[in-house]
């Protein structure tokens, strides 16, 4: 009896300590001599809590150094630094030189129409350099929602990403200068960045509470229940991806940007 109770004793001992990880924020200093920074966004030693890292860099791999060497970079405007603390849940003072990079490439296609993905970063310092990395993941079902359409006379594209932590939706809205005479739409876009972070209290999806486990997991769009479902547009157990350009069901707006370069962002593989 007493054996039972001290391996009682044990797990619940076991389930905090993976709790507390899991609360770590979503933004940290880079450090590649950083043995058990994850390799892959689907084996995340549950542990640590650490956001996830690109083990590369290239075309719709991680942006290269300093989040902006592949790709496409912009100046992020926050909505304020109120909001990105609760992006980061950790407290910030001065944020400057907020950017967002986007550096994607083509996967394959949803119904007739292109899909994309690869990575976002998010970087910004206050005291430190900080850059979140954010993977749409690589297979043509992993960036089926994440297409290009036309809704209510706005052109625009959207897409999810995820870390370890949450999710982003990065969307594109605005042409800065539009082709004339059938060109059609320019190369430099503006566009804004939503955020949803998982329950902190909660193991990221798939998960299991037991230390030093890597297991499988989905990215949290094919999730349909529970805390770390990071769906919008929701319909049934999936993604009507073509029914609204902004996204729904509790994201943030994290912060607008302008003067992204369609042709870097997307490696050239773009088409409307």
């Amino acid at each position: 009896m007493e054996t039972k109770k001290k391996l009682t004793s044990l797990m619940i001992l076991l389930l905090a300590a993976t709790m507390v990880g899991c609360a770590q924020p979503k933004q940290s200093k880079p450090d590649s001599s950083n043995d058990s920074t994850p390799t892959d966004i689907s084996t995340i030693d549950v542990t640590s809590g650490d956001p996830w890292t690109p083990t590369g860099s290239g075309p719709s791999e991680g942006p290269g150094e300093g989040a902006g060497v592949y790709g496409s970079s912009a100046p992020l405007q926050l909505v304020s630094v109120q909001r990105l603390i609760e992006y980061t849940t950790e407290a910030r003072n001065n944020p400057t030189n907020v950017r967002i990079n986007l550096n994607l490439t083509r996967k394959g296609s949803n119904g007739g129409t292109p899909t994309y993905g690869g990575t976002a970063s998010i970087s910004y310092e206050d005291y430190y350099y900080y850059e979140g990395n954010f993977t749409s993941g690589d297979t043509n079902n992993d960036n089926k929602y994440n297409v290009w359409f036309t809704k209510n006379g706005t052109t625009g594209f959207h897409a999810f990403f995820e870390d370890g932590l949450g999710a982003i939706i990065v969307v594109i809205d605005e042409f800065q200068i539009t082709g004339g005479d059938g060109e059609g739409p320019g190369d430099i876009v503006n566009g804004k960045v939503y955020f949803k972070n998982f329950d902190p209290n909660d193991a990221p999806p798939g998960f299991t509470f037991w230390p030093g486990i890597y297991v499988e997991r989905n990215h949290c769009w094919f999730i349909s229940l529970g805390p770390n479902d990071c769906r919008a547009w929701k319909s049934g157990d999936g993604v009507d991806t073509f029914r609204a350009l902004y996204p729904d069901s509790g994201y943030k707006l994290l912060g607008t940007f302008e003067g992204l370069s369609l042709a870097e962002a997307f490696n050239g593989e773009v088409s409307f």
